[in-house]
Protein backbone atom coordinates (compact mmCIF):
# COMPACT_ATOMS: atom_id res chain seq x y z
CA UNK A 1 0.00 0.00 0.00
CA UNK A 2 1.35 3.44 -0.98
CA UNK A 3 0.69 6.53 1.15
CA UNK A 4 1.93 9.52 -0.90
CA UNK A 5 0.03 11.98 1.33
CA UNK A 6 -0.08 9.85 4.44
CA UNK A 7 -2.81 7.70 5.89
CA UNK A 8 -4.13 5.74 8.84
CA UNK A 9 -4.15 1.99 9.31
CA UNK A 10 -6.06 -0.11 11.82
CA UNK A 11 -7.14 -3.70 12.37
CA UNK A 12 -9.78 -5.08 10.00
CA UNK A 13 -11.76 -8.24 10.61
CA UNK A 14 -11.59 -11.45 12.61
CA UNK A 15 -9.71 -14.31 10.95
CA UNK A 16 -9.03 -18.01 11.58
CA UNK A 17 -5.79 -17.92 13.55
CA UNK A 18 -3.26 -20.70 14.14
CA UNK A 19 -4.67 -21.16 17.66
CA UNK A 20 -8.19 -21.61 16.29
CA UNK A 21 -6.87 -24.02 13.68
CA UNK A 22 -5.32 -26.16 16.42
CA UNK A 23 -8.50 -26.09 18.52
CA UNK A 24 -10.69 -27.01 15.55
CA UNK A 25 -8.51 -30.06 14.85
CA UNK A 26 -10.20 -31.68 17.88
CA UNK A 27 -13.51 -31.59 15.93
CA UNK A 28 -12.23 -32.34 12.43
CA UNK A 29 -8.91 -33.94 11.45
CA UNK A 30 -9.06 -32.92 7.78
CA UNK A 31 -6.20 -30.51 6.91
CA UNK A 32 -7.35 -26.97 6.17
CA UNK A 33 -6.28 -25.46 2.83
CA UNK A 34 -5.14 -22.08 4.20
CA UNK A 35 -3.70 -20.29 7.20
CA UNK A 36 -5.14 -17.10 8.71
CA UNK A 37 -8.14 -16.91 6.37
CA UNK A 38 -11.22 -14.69 6.52
CA UNK A 39 -14.04 -16.24 8.51
CA UNK A 40 -17.21 -15.02 6.82
CA UNK A 41 -18.58 -13.42 3.68
CA UNK A 42 -16.18 -11.51 1.45
CA UNK A 43 -16.76 -9.79 -1.89
CA UNK A 44 -14.17 -8.00 -4.02
CA UNK A 45 -14.71 -6.35 -7.39
CA UNK A 46 -12.49 -7.45 -10.26
CA UNK A 47 -13.22 -5.30 -13.31
CA UNK A 48 -16.94 -5.82 -13.99
CA UNK A 49 -17.30 -8.85 -11.72
CA UNK A 50 -18.05 -8.88 -8.00
CA UNK A 51 -16.40 -12.05 -6.71
CA UNK A 52 -18.33 -13.28 -3.67
CA UNK A 53 -18.19 -15.98 -1.04
CA UNK A 54 -21.06 -17.24 1.12
CA UNK A 55 -22.43 -15.48 4.24
CA UNK A 56 -22.35 -17.87 7.19
CA UNK A 57 -24.17 -16.18 10.07
CA UNK A 58 -26.17 -12.93 10.36
CA UNK A 59 -23.22 -10.72 11.21
CA UNK A 60 -22.93 -7.10 10.12
CA UNK A 61 -21.51 -5.98 6.77
CA UNK A 62 -18.94 -3.26 6.11
CA UNK A 63 -18.33 -2.09 2.57
CA UNK A 64 -17.05 0.54 0.19
CA UNK A 65 -18.64 1.75 -3.05
CA UNK A 66 -17.35 3.18 -6.32
CA UNK A 67 -18.78 6.52 -5.22
CA UNK A 68 -16.32 6.64 -2.32
CA UNK A 69 -18.95 5.78 0.29
CA UNK A 70 -18.06 3.65 3.30
CA UNK A 71 -21.18 1.95 4.66
CA UNK A 72 -22.41 -0.68 7.11
CA UNK A 73 -25.65 -2.63 7.34
CA UNK A 74 -27.36 -5.75 8.61
CA UNK A 75 -26.12 -9.06 7.23
CA UNK A 76 -29.59 -10.30 6.21
CA UNK A 77 -30.03 -11.95 2.82
CA UNK A 78 -33.04 -13.14 0.81
CA UNK A 79 -31.49 -15.78 -1.43
CA UNK A 80 -28.22 -17.29 -2.64
CA UNK A 81 -27.16 -18.51 -6.06
CA UNK A 82 -24.38 -21.07 -6.47
CA UNK A 83 -22.85 -22.15 -9.77
CA UNK A 84 -20.65 -25.24 -9.84
CA UNK A 85 -17.45 -25.30 -11.83
CA UNK A 86 -17.59 -28.71 -13.53
CA UNK A 87 -21.19 -29.03 -14.68
CA UNK A 88 -22.13 -25.32 -14.58
CA UNK A 89 -25.15 -26.33 -12.52
CA UNK A 90 -26.86 -23.31 -10.97
CA UNK A 91 -28.62 -23.67 -7.63
CA UNK A 92 -30.86 -21.03 -6.05
CA UNK A 93 -31.29 -21.36 -2.29
CA UNK A 94 -34.03 -19.65 -0.32
CA UNK A 95 -33.90 -18.70 3.36
CA UNK A 96 -34.81 -22.27 4.30
CA UNK A 97 -31.75 -23.52 2.41
CA UNK A 98 -33.76 -25.26 -0.32
CA UNK A 99 -33.20 -25.17 -4.07
CA UNK A 100 -36.50 -24.97 -5.96
CA UNK A 101 -35.21 -26.93 -8.96
CA UNK A 102 -33.63 -29.93 -7.21
CA UNK A 103 -33.29 -31.81 -3.95
CA UNK A 104 -30.15 -29.83 -3.02
CA UNK A 105 -30.03 -28.34 0.48
CA UNK A 106 -27.49 -25.95 1.95
CA UNK A 107 -26.54 -26.21 5.63
CA UNK A 108 -24.99 -23.35 7.58
CA UNK A 109 -22.77 -23.56 10.69
CA UNK A 110 -24.57 -23.80 14.01
CA UNK A 111 -23.55 -26.76 16.18
CA UNK A 112 -20.18 -28.30 15.16
CA UNK A 113 -21.25 -31.71 16.49
CA UNK A 114 -24.42 -31.94 14.40
CA UNK A 115 -24.34 -34.26 11.37
CA UNK A 116 -26.18 -33.33 8.16
CA UNK A 117 -26.83 -34.81 4.73
CA UNK A 118 -27.36 -38.46 5.62
CA UNK A 119 -27.68 -40.59 2.48
CA UNK A 120 -26.69 -37.66 0.21
CA UNK A 121 -23.51 -36.58 -1.55
CA UNK A 122 -22.16 -33.75 0.59
CA UNK A 123 -19.83 -30.98 -0.59
CA UNK A 124 -18.15 -28.91 2.11
CA UNK A 125 -17.36 -25.44 0.76
CA UNK A 126 -15.11 -22.77 2.29
CA UNK A 127 -15.59 -19.42 0.53
CA UNK A 128 -15.47 -20.52 -3.15
CA UNK A 129 -13.33 -23.64 -2.56
CA UNK A 130 -14.77 -27.17 -2.46
CA UNK A 131 -12.90 -28.55 0.53
CA UNK A 132 -14.36 -32.07 0.54
CA UNK A 133 -16.90 -34.25 -1.29
CA UNK A 134 -18.16 -37.45 0.32
CA UNK A 135 -21.26 -39.38 1.28
CA UNK A 136 -23.10 -37.94 4.27
CA UNK A 137 -23.65 -37.45 7.06
CA UNK A 138 -20.94 -34.83 7.68
CA UNK A 139 -20.27 -31.96 10.08
CA UNK A 140 -20.66 -28.33 9.01
CA UNK A 141 -17.45 -26.42 9.79
CA UNK A 142 -17.77 -23.04 11.56
CA UNK A 143 -16.13 -21.34 8.56
CA UNK A 144 -18.03 -22.98 5.69
CA UNK A 145 -21.23 -24.59 4.43
CA UNK A 146 -22.34 -28.04 3.29
CA UNK A 147 -24.43 -28.60 0.16
CA UNK A 148 -26.13 -32.01 0.12
CA UNK A 149 -27.85 -33.58 -2.90
CA UNK A 150 -28.62 -36.99 -4.38
CA UNK A 151 -26.45 -36.25 -7.43
CA UNK A 152 -22.74 -35.51 -7.35
CA UNK A 153 -22.61 -31.82 -8.30
CA UNK A 154 -19.10 -30.91 -7.15
CA UNK A 155 -15.53 -32.07 -7.51
CA UNK A 156 -13.10 -31.83 -4.60
CA UNK A 157 -10.69 -28.87 -4.77
CA UNK A 158 -12.73 -27.20 -7.52
CA UNK A 159 -14.15 -23.68 -7.28
CA UNK A 160 -17.70 -22.36 -7.27
CA UNK A 161 -19.33 -18.99 -7.91
CA UNK A 162 -21.67 -17.35 -5.40
CA UNK A 163 -24.15 -14.51 -5.80
CA UNK A 164 -25.96 -13.11 -2.75
CA UNK A 165 -29.20 -11.13 -2.82
CA UNK A 166 -29.05 -8.87 0.25
CA UNK A 167 -32.14 -7.48 1.94
CA UNK A 168 -30.93 -4.01 2.90
CA UNK A 169 -27.72 -3.09 1.10
CA UNK A 170 -27.60 0.75 1.28
CA UNK A 171 -25.89 1.11 -2.12
CA UNK A 172 -26.61 -0.58 -5.46
CA UNK A 173 -24.74 -3.88 -5.52
CA UNK A 174 -23.24 -3.08 -8.92
CA UNK A 175 -21.36 -0.16 -7.31
CA UNK A 176 -19.75 -2.23 -4.53
CA UNK A 177 -15.93 -2.26 -4.59
CA UNK A 178 -15.55 -4.52 -1.58
CA UNK A 179 -17.92 -5.89 1.03
CA UNK A 180 -17.02 -7.94 4.10
CA UNK A 181 -19.21 -9.76 6.59
CA UNK A 182 -18.49 -11.16 10.02
CA UNK A 183 -18.54 -7.85 11.92
CA UNK A 184 -20.54 -6.87 14.97
CA UNK A 185 -22.40 -3.58 14.65
CA UNK A 186 -22.48 -1.07 17.51
CA UNK A 187 -24.51 1.67 15.79
CA UNK A 188 -26.70 1.18 12.71
CA UNK A 189 -28.96 3.73 11.01
CA UNK A 190 -28.13 6.18 13.79
CA UNK A 191 -29.38 3.84 16.53
CA UNK A 192 -27.12 2.62 19.34
CA UNK A 193 -27.40 -1.18 19.25
CA UNK A 194 -25.37 -1.70 22.45
CA UNK A 195 -26.57 1.00 24.85
CA UNK A 196 -27.01 -1.51 27.70
CA UNK A 197 -25.68 -4.97 28.51
CA UNK A 198 -29.06 -6.42 27.53
CA UNK A 199 -29.00 -4.57 24.21
CA UNK A 200 -25.49 -5.89 23.57
CA UNK A 201 -26.53 -9.46 24.40
CA UNK A 202 -29.52 -9.24 22.06
CA UNK A 203 -27.36 -7.79 19.30
CA UNK A 204 -24.69 -10.48 19.61
CA UNK A 205 -27.35 -13.20 19.67
CA UNK A 206 -29.04 -11.77 16.56
CA UNK A 207 -25.76 -11.75 14.65
CA UNK A 208 -25.00 -15.36 15.64
CA UNK A 209 -22.04 -14.89 17.98
CA UNK A 210 -23.54 -17.18 20.63
CA UNK A 211 -23.88 -20.24 18.40
CA UNK A 212 -21.42 -23.03 19.21
CA UNK A 213 -19.96 -22.82 15.71
CA UNK A 214 -19.27 -19.10 15.91
CA UNK A 215 -17.62 -19.51 19.30
CA UNK A 216 -15.08 -21.80 17.62
CA UNK A 217 -14.04 -18.83 15.45
CA UNK A 218 -13.06 -16.62 18.41
CA UNK A 219 -9.99 -16.87 20.64
CA UNK A 220 -11.74 -14.46 23.03
CA UNK A 221 -15.53 -14.70 23.20
CA UNK A 222 -17.62 -11.59 22.59
CA UNK A 223 -19.52 -10.61 25.76
CA UNK A 224 -21.33 -7.45 26.92
CA UNK A 225 -19.14 -6.95 29.98
CA UNK A 226 -15.72 -7.79 28.54
CA UNK A 227 -13.05 -5.09 28.82
CA UNK A 228 -10.78 -5.51 25.80
CA UNK A 229 -8.60 -3.48 23.45
CA UNK A 230 -10.99 -2.18 20.80
CA UNK A 231 -10.88 -0.62 17.36
CA UNK A 232 -13.96 0.60 15.52
CA UNK A 233 -14.78 2.51 12.37
CA UNK A 234 -17.78 4.75 11.93
CA UNK A 235 -19.33 7.39 9.76
CA UNK A 236 -21.60 10.41 9.78
CA UNK A 237 -23.22 11.91 6.71
CA UNK A 238 -19.97 13.78 5.99
CA UNK A 239 -17.10 12.12 7.83
CA UNK A 240 -15.36 8.81 8.47
CA UNK A 241 -13.58 8.22 11.76
CA UNK A 242 -11.58 5.51 13.52
CA UNK A 243 -11.66 4.98 17.28
CA UNK A 244 -9.01 2.80 18.92
CA UNK A 245 -8.72 2.04 22.65
CA UNK A 246 -5.73 0.30 24.23
CA UNK A 247 -6.38 -2.46 26.74
CA UNK A 248 -4.96 -5.15 29.02
CA UNK A 249 -2.68 -2.59 30.67
CA UNK A 250 -2.91 -1.18 34.24
CA UNK A 251 -3.41 2.33 32.87
CA UNK A 252 -5.94 1.22 30.25
CA UNK A 253 -7.93 -1.96 30.85
CA UNK A 254 -9.91 -1.63 27.66
CA UNK A 255 -13.57 -1.01 26.90
CA UNK A 256 -16.87 -2.82 26.49
CA UNK A 257 -18.90 -2.47 23.31
CA UNK A 258 -21.22 -0.05 25.16
CA UNK A 259 -18.22 2.04 26.17
CA UNK A 260 -17.02 2.26 22.57
CA UNK A 261 -20.40 3.38 21.22
CA UNK A 262 -21.04 5.95 23.97
CA UNK A 263 -17.49 7.33 23.73
CA UNK A 264 -17.79 7.72 19.96
CA UNK A 265 -21.12 9.52 20.34
CA UNK A 266 -19.69 11.84 23.01
CA UNK A 267 -16.61 12.71 20.94
CA UNK A 268 -18.60 13.43 17.79
CA UNK A 269 -21.11 15.51 19.76
CA UNK A 270 -18.29 17.48 21.38
CA UNK A 271 -16.90 18.33 17.95
CA UNK A 272 -20.39 18.97 16.52
CA UNK A 273 -19.61 16.44 13.81
CA UNK A 274 -23.16 15.24 13.29
CA UNK A 275 -25.02 12.06 14.13
CA UNK A 276 -23.13 8.79 13.82
CA UNK A 277 -24.90 6.76 11.16
CA UNK A 278 -22.91 3.57 11.74
CA UNK A 279 -20.18 2.23 14.00
CA UNK A 280 -18.69 -1.21 13.43
CA UNK A 281 -16.37 -3.07 15.79
CA UNK A 282 -13.14 -4.24 14.17
CA UNK A 283 -10.79 -7.04 15.21
CA UNK A 284 -9.82 -6.27 18.80
CA UNK A 285 -7.63 -7.80 21.47
CA UNK A 286 -3.96 -7.99 20.54
CA UNK A 287 -4.91 -7.23 16.91
CA UNK A 288 -6.31 -3.80 17.83
CA UNK A 289 -4.02 -1.07 16.52
CA UNK A 290 -4.11 2.44 15.10
CA UNK A 291 -1.15 3.84 13.21
CA UNK A 292 -0.01 6.58 10.88
CA UNK A 293 1.98 5.93 7.71
CA UNK A 294 3.53 8.05 4.96
CA UNK A 295 5.75 7.11 2.05
CA UNK A 296 9.44 7.37 2.93
CA UNK A 297 8.80 7.57 6.66
CA UNK A 298 8.68 4.95 9.39
CA UNK A 299 5.08 4.10 10.43
CA UNK A 300 4.05 5.61 13.75
CA UNK A 301 1.80 3.75 16.19
CA UNK A 302 -0.86 5.93 17.81
CA UNK A 303 -1.99 3.22 20.26
CA UNK A 304 -0.13 0.63 22.30
CA UNK A 305 -0.96 -2.91 21.13
CA UNK A 306 -1.49 -5.46 23.87
CA UNK A 307 0.68 -8.61 24.05
CA UNK A 308 -0.23 -12.06 22.75
CA UNK A 309 1.55 -15.34 22.07
CA UNK A 310 2.88 -13.85 18.83
CA UNK A 311 3.74 -10.26 19.82
CA UNK A 312 5.12 -8.41 22.81
CA UNK A 313 3.44 -5.39 24.43
CA UNK A 314 3.71 -2.30 22.26
CA UNK A 315 4.49 -4.28 19.11
CA UNK A 316 1.72 -4.70 16.53
CA UNK A 317 0.48 -8.23 16.02
CA UNK A 318 1.00 -9.70 12.58
CA UNK A 319 -2.41 -9.95 10.91
CA UNK A 320 -3.47 -11.00 7.38
CA UNK A 321 -5.31 -7.75 6.59
CA UNK A 322 -5.49 -4.12 7.67
CA UNK A 323 -8.05 -1.40 7.00
CA UNK A 324 -6.43 1.75 5.62
CA UNK A 325 -7.61 5.32 5.06
CA UNK A 326 -5.47 7.47 2.78
CA UNK A 327 -5.43 11.25 3.18
CA UNK A 328 -6.34 13.31 0.10
CA UNK A 329 -3.94 16.08 1.07
CA UNK A 330 -0.39 15.94 2.37
CA UNK A 331 0.10 15.81 6.13
CA UNK A 332 2.94 17.80 7.63
CA UNK A 333 3.14 16.34 11.13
Amino acid sequence: MSYPHGGLFTSFNYYFTENLKAWYAHYDDRPLPWDDFSLDYLAVRHEDLLLESVPLYQKALLGYSQNGELFACEGDWDSLSLTTGRTQTCLHFDRQGKDAGSDATIYFPNDPDTLVGAGKICATIIHDYVWAVCEGPVKVPPFGVVVASAARLFEKESSVTWSVHWKSLPVPKETVVWLAGGFNALILDGENQVATDMDTTNRLRKEGWYTKASQLTQETQLTPEGLQPRSAIGGTSDDIFILSIAGRFPESEGATFSHVASLAQSIMSMHQAGTIEFLVNLDGGASSVLGLAKDGEKPCLLTQPSPSLSNSAGQPRRVPALLTLQFKEDIQQ
